[in-house]
C-alpha cells in the first residue's frame, strides 16, 4: 500500500495553490491539538482554530465535513477542567486497548513489529530534520504527533511553493505526505469506531469523526487507498488460532492432502 501523487506536470505557482496548501496545513495542526492532553492554552487555540477551519474547509471544497466541525464546536467543553475530565474518562492515565490513540496498538501484535513500526515513524521525522522533544508526553506514534507531522509536511510544501523552489523539492513533500498517510494513518477508521463506542456523542468522539472525514478527503485527493487494520490483540488471537490449526493432524498439506501419519 503506497501513496501516489500526480507529479507529471509542473506545479501551479499561483497564490491560490499556496493558500490551498496552507489551509490543509492549518487543518492538520488543528486536528492535532484536539488529541493532545488538555491545557488551557490549547483550549483557546482550539476555539479560535475551529472558527478559522470553517473558511479553510470551504476554500478547499471540503464542505461535506462542515456539519461535523459544527458539532465538535458545540460539544467542546467550556473549561479546560471539564475537557480534562473527559480526556481521562476516555483514555485514562495509561494506554487503553479500547480506543488507543497509538498507531502501534493496531495491527502490530509482536514486540519486534512495534519496534520496527516506531523506528519507521522516527525515520520519517528524522528525514525532515525533526525529532521528538524530551519534554513531549507522547511517543512518536500518538495520533497528535502523526497529524502534527502532516501539518509540518504541508507547511513545508506551502513554503516551497511561495519561495519558488524547484519541482523536485515540492514533489518530495507531496510524496512524503502520501506515503505517511497511507502507511501510518490508515488505522484511524478503527480508532474512531472504538472511540465512538466508548464515548459516543462526546467532543473526542466527534473530533475523531472530523479527523477521519478530513483524512478521507485528503487520501482521495492524493490517490491513497486506506487498508483497514486490526487491533493488535485481535491480530495476536488470529495468529494463535492459525498456529493451533497448523498443528492439527486434520489440517491439509500444501497439496491439499492429509498425512495419515499425523493421525496416529
Amino acid at each position: 500500500m503506497s501513496g501516489q501523487t500526480n507529479t507529471s506536470t509542473p506545479y501551479r505557482r499561483g497564490v491560490v495553490q499556496v493558500e490551498e496548501t496552507a489551509a490543509r496545513s492549518a487543518l492538520y495542526r488543528l486536528l492535532s491539538l484536539g488529541f493532545l492532553y488538555p491545557e488551557a492554552e490549547n483550549l483557546v487555540r482550539l476555539r479560535s482554530g475551529i472558527e478559522e477551519a470553517v473558511a479553510c474547509l470551504e476554500f478547499l471544497g471540503y464542505s461535506r465535513i462542515l456539519p461535523t466541525l459544527h458539532s465538535a464546536r458545540e460539544a467542546l467543553p467550556p473549561t479546560c477542567e471539564v475537557l480534562e475530565r473527559l480526556y481521562l474518562k476516555t483514555w485514562g492515565h495509561t494506554i487503553s486497548s479500547e480506543c488507543s490513540p497509538y498507531e502501534m496498538e493496531y495491527g502490530s501484535a509482536h514486540i519486534f513489529q512495534k519496534s520496527h513500526g516506531l523506528a519507521d515513524i522516527a525515520g520519517f521525522y528524522r528525514a525532515f530534520g525533526l525529532k521528538i522533544s524530551s519534554q513531549a508526553r507522547e511517543r512518536q506514534d500518538h495520533l497528535s504527533m502523526e497529524l502534527e507531522f502532516m501539518h509540518f509536511l504541508t507547511w513545508k510544501e506551502a513554503y516551497a511553493l511561495k519561495q519558488g523552489h524547484d519541482d523536485e523539492k515540492i514533489t518530495l513533500c507531496r510524496q512524503a505526505q502520501a506515503k505517511f498517510l497511507a502507511e501510518h494513518l490508515s488505522w484511524l477508521s478503527l480508532f474512531v469506531q472504538r472511540l465512538s463506542q466508548k464515548v459516543e456523542g462526546s467532543f473526542f468522539a466527534i473530533w475523531g469523526q472530523l479527523a477521519e472525514g478530513f483524512l478521507s478527503l485528503e487520501a482521495q485527493a492524493m490517490g491513497v487507498t486506506f487498508q483497514k487494520p486490526k487491533l493488535a490483540q485481535e491480530e495476536a488471537q488470529e495468529e494463535a488460532q492459525d498456529e493451533e490449526c497448523g498443528s492439527c493432524p486434520y489440517t491439509p498439506g500444501e497439496d491439499g492432502s492429509i498425512d495419515p501419519r499425523r493421525l496416529l
